[in-house]
């Protein structure tokens, strides 16, 4: 082999190095992620959004969140998961904490706080450029998607369930405006409707509240009651709803939890009453 040949394969062999040394360095880049927090999104068990008034303070309980104030209520699952979003949010750039540098950040007096466990992140003021967020953690300032901002900045009752039984809460008895639905010790249901109903008709009613869904809560408003909905649940819970509106939308309200569930207004038909009931007789 004459030299041009060696001298050929020596840069051959340089050229293999150099490309192995990029892809090494390249994959070392890609397995090296910044996150806001050293956590993990399963080791949260408790989540503070700190307000003015009253804190939002929810807690996790084998695996189910809560929320124990300012309302003690079932908390919203999907949005608590678009909170530990925030966890696994990749940093591509960071800035170093200069306490002179934290007003025009807006992070000398932070626009929103979340807390997951012990560990603060703090949201300062819109880039107008990136149309991103600054964001303060215990090691640096960042910048990141501005789409949680408002769920954090949201009102309590926006983290409330938007259904109001869980799984477990069965329904032992029904008590309505205009009649009342009793289990029997045979586990067959009674109706004291001076219209007939079946068995289909009673349980399709039952599922109905079962399974009812609000398209929002709100915080509990005082307005003129219309009546009064009781139901009771297998598990000795009772629960007192108050109709305060039925048109242009279902409101029942639960004043002793401070919260109202608001539904389309065609729920007060599948609520309160038999789908094709059987004649009178």
């Amino acid at each position: 082999m004459n030299t041009r040949s060696w001298l050929n394969l020596l840069l051959l062999l340089i050229t293999l190095a150099l490309i192995s040394i990029t892809i090494q360095t390249l994959n070392n880049k890609q397995t090296t992620k910044i996150t806001l927090l050293d956590i993990k999104r399963n080791d949260v068990q408790k989540i503070t959004i700190p307000r003015n008034q009253s804190s939002i303070v929810l807690s996790k309980n084998n695996n189910n969140w809560h929320m124990i104030n300012p309302y003690n209520v079932r908390a919203h699952s999907y949005r608590i998961e678009k909170l530990l979003d925030l966890l696994d949010t990749d940093i591509s750039h960071t800035y170093q904490i200069k306490p002179e540098k934290l007003k025009s950040f807006g992070l000398e007096k932070p626009r929103a706080t979340i807390i997951f466990n012990i560990h603060p992140i703090h949201f300062g003021r819109s880039n107008p450029v990136s149309n991103k967020r600054y964001i303060q953690t215990e090691q640096f300032i960042t910048l990141i998607d501005d789409q949680i901002y408002p769920l954090i900045s949201s009102q309590p009752s926006g983290f409330v369930d938007l259904k109001i039984l869980d799984d477990k809460q069965r329904i032992s008895g029904l008590h309505l405006p205009d009649f009342i639905l009793t289990q029997q010790t045979d586990g067959n249901w009674l109706s004291d409707n001076k219209q007939k109903a079946d068995a289909d008709q009673i349980q399709t009613l039952l599922e109905h509240w079962q399974q009812a869904q609000a398209f929002a809560v709100h915080a509990y408003m005082a307005r003129k009651n219309l009546g009064t909905v009781r139901l009771e649940l297998s598990t000795n819970e009772i629960l007192e709803f108050e109709i305060s509106d039925t048109s242009p939308w279902l409101i029942l309200g639960l004043k002793n939890l401070g919260i109202e569930y608001h539904f389309d207004s065609d729920m007060y038909t599948r609520l309160f009453s038999f789908e094709n009931p059987a004649s009178t007789q």
